[in-house]
């Protein structure tokens, strides 16, 4: 799917496709596919965004949502030891390339 991708998206180009193998401890990774982990990444962000911002009053720069929610992995990684995110992603196929 991959090589897939990077051909109709570079259309002139030979595309390239890098395939690496993680081994991490089980505890080093958040894998978000599951129900408890979307549960644990909802309230993780009500809290930040309750506690830090409203009651220490500090600002976080986001260009949009998808930023957020990166913010928000990167401060749950730094607070509980994560090391990689294990998340879903879709890849768009020939008739949904146009939305």
């Amino acid at each position: 799917m991959a090589r897939y991708w990077a051909s109709v998206r570079h259309k002139h180009k030979i595309p390239k496709v890098i395939k690496v193998d993680i081994e991490l401890p089980k505890e080093q990774v958040l894998d978000m596919t599951t129900k408890e982990s979307r549960a644990f990444f909802h309230e993780f962000r009500k809290q930040l965004l309750q506690g830090e911002i409203k009651r220490r009053k500090r600002n976080i720069i986001v260009n949009d949502r998808q930023d957020l929610d990166g913010k928000i992995y990167n401060a749950i990684s730094k607070a509980k030891g994560y090391k990689l995110i294990l998340a879903d992603t879709y890849t768009f196929q020939d008739e949904e390339r146009d939305y």
